[in-house]
């Protein structure tokens, strides 16, 4: 028979310590034990029963390095390269409806990051994004992010909760239904994927990619959409919320971007630009630094004692990206937006987050250690593309009379986004406007979109 314990064993046994991680626990995790904080606080809790292919959630474990190998596979460079003309196709479409319904640039880069990473994922483009489908997995993506991921619940911190009768245990009954109203949700793209696989019709997207695996030959549907769903929901997610802090940022902060010189006024820019665009570049790197997605980066656990910093095992670390972001030791000025502060920083994404020495890192939006994002290099070529193509089409402006923007103006969580804010965004010339139709006229995918799909499940 159950019995409750007593509140002297519940603190004894089920309290770990927690602790905001500031730079010098991050140096010593990084450089000289990453292994020990790699892990997550939740490792034997109701998650890893529900959602066993959610990478970002699951504890360091056989079943996590498979499915940190299957993402490395799928998402590498040379796999991005595959899906340029998706984020090419989606940022002309953006522009588009910039120009006409600026007042919605951040329903308009949702819409973006949505259709992108269902583009990648499945082969599949988002062009409503009132459509009924795509408003349940934002409902279940909200959700999800609000209750489960890791640090959000009570039993994180007190693990002796999970013992209790599952009636008391209401968290598993909202996890169920989420789950099964995901499953619900992919598994037209599952089935019409899977046909075009068999008649040799399949895009070419990450799915697809997956499928080819000899070990995923006969992968279940429970784990495909596990590892299909986290890469969306966490792409789309955090994209969106870079890109609406972008046209804040922009606002707040004027300045000529001399794009005009690379790439002149009678086209969009291109891939082929980046490398002559240094400015952008380190305007790329100073709105991650100076505006990430979250304060504090999602929480790691000690998977052991660490003697030398007096760290006992179990303890729950939150990354303080604001703190390690901010650090004055390592930028000049670090509360200024500053592009400049990186001219002549040539290291990509990919690069400056695996620097042995945190110093040299450009910024700390892409993790730590063995839980880097693996998607940075779909999430950098999207950036680029709609960071460059909006600065060269629109200025961005402040709205005369309206409130002042601010930057700490957003909503809480682990990734947030900014509240409800305005913007003046107005087409540079009629010669950007024309440029924009242009392109929109002669753009052309060869994805389906999203309602053959669904008509197709």
């Amino acid at each position: 028979m159950w019995k409750p314990p007593s509140a002297a064993e519940a603190i004894q046994k089920s309290r770990p310590r927690t602790q905001a991680a500031g730079k010098s626990i991050w140096r010593h995790y990084k450089v000289v034990k990453g292994s020990i904080y790699s892990d997550r606080p939740m490792q034997d809790s109701f998650r890893m029963r529900i959602w066993p292919y959610r990478v970002l959630g699951i504890g360091v474990s056989p079943q996590f390095r498979m499915l940190r190998s299957i993402n490395h596979r799928l998402l590498s460079f040379e796999k991005s390269l595959q899906f340029c003309g998706y984020q090419e196709f989606e940022s002309v479409m953006m522009l588009q409806e910039l120009l006409d319904f600026q007042n919605d640039f951040c329903i308009h880069s949702e819409r973006y990051s949505v259709s992108i990473m269902f583009s990648a994922i499945f082969g599949v483009r988002l062009v409503q994004l009132n459509h009924p489908t795509i408003k349940e997995f934002f409902e279940i993506w909200t959700e999800m992010l609000r209750y489960f991921q890791p640090g959000t619940l009570l039993v994180d911190y007190f693990p002796i909760l999970n013992k209790l009768p599952e009636r008391f245990q209401p968290w598993l009954r909202l996890a169920r239904d989420l789950q099964k109203r995901e499953s619900d949700l992919y598994q037209a793209f599952l089935v019409t994927l899977r046909a075009q696989i068999r008649a040799g019709t399949a895009p070419a997207c990450f799915a697809s990619e997956f499928f080819k695996l000899k070990e995923n030959e006969d992968c279940s549907d429970d784990k495909a959409i596990g590892i299909f769903g986290m890469l969306i929901g966490a792409g789309a997610d955090a994209m969106t919320s870079v890109i609406q802090n972008f046209f804040k940022i922009m606002a707040m902060n004027p300045r000529a971007l001399q794009l005009d010189r690379v790439v002149g006024r009678s086209r969009l820019p291109s891939w082929e630009d980046q490398k002559d665009l240094p400015y952008l570049r380190a305007l790329m790197k100073e709105v991650h630094r100076w505006a990430p997605i979250g304060t504090l980066g999602v929480p790691h656990a000690a998977s052991e004692e660490d003697t030398d910093l007096g760290i006992p095992k179990g303890t729950i670390l939150f990354p303080n990206l604001h703190a390690l972001n901010r650090d004055p030791n390592v930028y000049e000025n670090p509360d200024s937006f500053y592009p400049e502060r990186f001219l002549g920083d040539d290291l990509d994404a990919s690069t400056s987050l695996n620097q042995p020495d945190f110093r040299k890192r450009d910024h700390f939006h892409y993790g730590f250690g063995r839980r880097v994002c693996q998607g940075v290099f779909v999430a950098e070529a999207s950036l680029y593309i709609a960071f460059s193509r909006i600065i060269w089409a629109f200025d961005i402006s402040t709205v005369p009379g309206a409130p002042p923007l601010d930057l700490d103006d957003k909503t809480p969580g682990l990734i947030t986004r900014p509240k409800p804010y305005s913007v003046r965004i107005e087409p540079r010339s009629d010669k950007a406007r024309q440029v924009i139709q242009t392109a929109v006229s002669q753009a052309h995918s060869e994805i389906y979109d999203f309602d053959i799909v669904r008509a197709a499940g």
